[in-house]
């Protein structure tokens, strides 16, 4: 497998420390933006000494990277590839916004208690993510080496991201032969008390999975307690780690009784009890004594099969509310690239732009819309005029497909993403010249296999959101195209990765609702800012709702249809006040239920197009009138129109 390099020159960051996440004594971690990647973290070491010296020190990190850039799971933070420039390497790993476990159990005081019910699901996504390693394949499996609250990373929706794998051991389960190792010797890179007895004993002998069981029960104590493990112990660490291999010393679990003591509902006890009996299972002195990562996480998912799912978003969302906002990322035009510094921990002078936000163009009023895709439509391509009541066949797709996404720009229609025939997501990207539509055009793909995805036009600029891409991963990232370059570039990310959502873009922003984030269907919204690359949370929508359309109308967004949080197909409708940030829901219903529709706007009016339903809905055309607040079915459709997109032009 060849570690993919990128040009420093590509990574753009701050001129000055404002990207600068944290550093050490021997690497800085900032924050950059890639073209494809998006948002990503930058791991940068400073090499000195001789040549040879230099090399070793960057083939050593490079062999890490690559080891660790096979290691694909949604609760590990994931490598991209590595950076060289001058004197300095780095290694390009995903930027998580929320900051880690120890932020919010020790450090973040405006969060008074954490929910039972959230505590068990993070320690159950690190258990996925545990098993992911412990359980590589038959032969081999990753030993983590320094779990700790510190390299537990947090998403702003409080999903795990397990971090810093600069102990992490490739280990043989069968046979004998040798396998590289790329732990770090220095027991500098393992936090040294929340290692297991037999590692503290000779740190020199060979990690094994039971190592890192032995750290989630010191983890599982201090999601409980809220402090530090050996709190308030008021003795030298060799005199404790003595305590630790001959008396079997823990952490004090009076202070998990006192805790329980607190507690009034049962279900909440029986929840903290399930924690206490495998935190003390976990911790156990002997390596044979503790079970197995897949027995844990099996006790811990079942746990989390019984709570209400709505609750823990909510619970979440709270959290979310009082976690200290992330910095407002800094303005493109000064950020340099990356290999402009002589070294991660200075600042550069003379701040240069990366991408320009462009101006806002006027484009004429729609007079009609066009229908394209779908289900059982891959390949056509359907004009209607509402003043003519008429329909008009456009040139086919080049590709059939559905689940795409469409939007129109310089008198040009794009047809973008889906899923094909063979029912694989595509990046392709087809143009039609409006002003004479003779044949489809292939335009540059996008970074990403995206289907489930929306597109909306903003000025000269096309973007698209989330979707779902080939390894069943639900994204959260935006691309932007301009038509002029034929570029696609990932500008930033949704707070929350979204597929089955709505895309309006108004105001010189983007405005997302809803969606699936591939566990949970949402009622979350959010606005992202292009001149800025950062997005917000906006008040929730009435209810959850995914596969739904959304459209600008006189200063509301209108949501349209869609399935709730019990997979009803609905017909209900409301709308957004973009200036109040308030939901109206007093809007008429849609005369059909619709799922996976398309909808515009044209001559001041609401048109929603086909779309999956009880009845009639996938070969009917609705209307909604807001002078008379009425709607009504305008049109039929020669075949149904489902899981295909609508643009107005």
């Amino acid at each position: 497998m060849t570690l993919q390099e990128y040009d420093a020159k590509s990574l753009k960051t701050s001129w000055n420390a404002s990207d600068l996440v944290g550093h050490g004594g021997f690497a800085a971690v900032r924050k950059c933006r890639h073209k494809k990647l998006g948002e990503v973290a930058v791991k940068c070491f400073s090499t000195t000494g001789s040549t040879e010296k230099i090399e070793k020190d960057i083939e050593g990190q490079s062999r890490e990277a690559k080891i660790l850039s096979q290691i694909k799971h949604k609760n590990i933070l994931r490598v991209h590839g590595i950076t060289k420039w001058s004197n300095c390497f780095g290694v390009l790993m995903d930027f998580i916004e929320g900051g880690s476990l120890c932020d919010i159990l020790q450090k973040n005081v405006a969060i008074p208690e954490i929910p039972w019910g959230l505590c068990v699901r993070m320690l159950k996504q690190l258990g996925d993510a545990l098993c992911y390693l412990h359980f590589y394949d038959k032969n081999y499996a990753f030993v983590h080496g320094d779990l700790k609250p510190e390299n537990i990373l947090l998403t702003l929706e409080l999903q795990v991201k397990l971090a810093d794998f600069g102990s992490v051991n490739l280990v043989q389960i069968t046979g004998a032969s040798r396998l590289p190792s790329i732990s770090v010797q220095s027991t500098t890179q393992h936090t040294r008390l929340y290692s297991a007895p037999e590692f503290l004993k000779d740190p020199q002998s060979k990690r094994t999975v039971k190592m890192d069981v032995y750290s989630f029960g010191m983890i599982i104590f201090e999601m409980i307690t809220r402090k530090s493990i050996f709190h308030g112990v008021a003795v030298n660490m060799d005199v404790l780690i003595a305590l630790i291999l001959s008396q079997k010393q823990r952490p004090n679990v009076q202070e998990v009784e006192k805790i329980k003591n607190t507690v009034s509902k049962q279900a909440d006890l029986q929840t903290l009890e399930l924690m206490e009996k495998l935190m003390n299972l976990c911790w156990s002195q002997k390596p044979e004594d503790r079970p197995p990562m897949d027995n844990v996480r099996d006790e811990l998912l079942l746990c989390v099969e019984k709570m209400d799912n709505q609750q823990l978003m909510t619970e979440a969302f709270n959290i979310r509310q009082k976690m200290i906002s992330p910095k407002p990322r800094n303005p493109l035009e000064t950020q340099v690239s990356l290999s402009q510094f002589a070294n991660p921990f200075e600042k550069v002078e003379n701040p240069g732009p990366f991408i320009s936000t462009g101006e806002h163009i006027d484009q004429k009023d729609p007079t009609c819309f066009i229908a394209l895709g779908g289900w059982s439509t891959q390949t056509d391509v359907l004009q209607y005029s509402p003043v003519t009541n008429t329909f008009t066949s456009l040139p086919r797709l080049n590709i059939g497909r559905w689940h795409l996404s469409a939007a129109s720009v310089s008198e040009k229609l794009l047809a973008i993403g889906g899923k094909l025939e063979e029912d694989m997501p595509t990046n392709a990207v087809e143009c039609l010249d409006l002003q004479k539509p003779t044949e489809w055009i292939h335009k540059s793909p996008m970074n990403e296999n995206r289907y489930h995805a929306c597109a909306t036009t903003l000025g000269e600029y096309v973007y698209v959101s989330g979707g779902w891409n080939e390894m069943k991963i639900c994204l959260s990232s935006i691309e932007c195209y301009k038509l002029a370059d034929d570029e696609w570039t990932i500008v930033g990310n949704m707070k929350t990765a979204r597929e089955g959502h709505s895309l309006v873009a108004c105001n010189g922003k983007l405005y997302i609702f809803g969606g699936y984030d591939g566990s949970n269907r949402l009622q979350s919204a959010e606005c992202f800012d292009p001149t800025t690359c950062q997005s917000t949370y906006l008040s929730d929508m009435p209810c959850i709702n995914s596969h739904h359309a959304a459209s600008y109308l006189n200063g509301w967004i209108y949501q349209m249809g869609g399935l709730d949080g019990d997979l009803t197909f609905l017909r209900k409708v409301c709308r957004f006040n973009v200036a109040k940030n308030e939901w109206d829901s007093t809007v008429p219903n849609m005369m059909e239920n619709r799922v996976s529709l398309g909808s515009c706007v044209v001559d001041g009016k609401l048109y929603a197009v086909g779309g999956r339903s009880y009845g009639d809905s996938m070969t009917t055309i609705e209307s909604f009138d807001e002078s008379l607040n009425k709607w009504m079915i305008v049109a039929q459709l020669e075949k149904p129109w489902y899981r295909h997109s609508v643009v107005a032009i």
